[in-house]
């Protein structure tokens, strides 16, 4: 059991903290950007880090169709049209265009709502 729980935890997500070099790695890659913007003392934000975004599932669908970019909402630069309500926010990006495809404002414990988005920015795909 430990072996498999140890197996488990082996995909990391890694972010990236420049929105430019991110969103033209997206295009290489032809894949969609998976923004987190969080903030110093942010609780929250922390608590998505450590909870929902570690789920297997959630790592294993940003590793294979995003680029996962962690901005700071107060020090980051990101473009004009992405408006940051609060914090956490998660904001999904078509990169080619910048099309804001999905905009998630406040921590989510329940891990099926990310999946949900993850399927429809799928079914755009097809």
């Amino acid at each position: 059991l430990i072996l498999f729980i140890q197996a488990d935890n082996t995909i990391d997500i890694v972010y990236q903290n420049d929105y430019q070099t991110a969103q033209q790695e997206a295009q290489k890659d032809k894949k969609y950007l998976f923004i987190l913007v969080t903030a110093k003392g942010c609780g929250w934000c922390k608590r998505l880090k450590r909870t929902t975004l570690k789920d297997k599932e959630i790592r294993e669908n940003l590793a294979k169709d995003y680029i996962s970019l962690e901005l700071d909402r107060d020090s980051s630069y990101y473009p004009k049209s992405i408006e940051i309500t609060g914090v956490p926010s998660v904001i999904i990006v078509e990169p080619k265009s910048g099309e804001i495809i999905k905009d998630i404002v406040g921590f989510r414990e329940d891990v099926n709502d990310y999946l949900k988005w993850f399927r429809y920015v799928d079914n755009l795909k097809e």
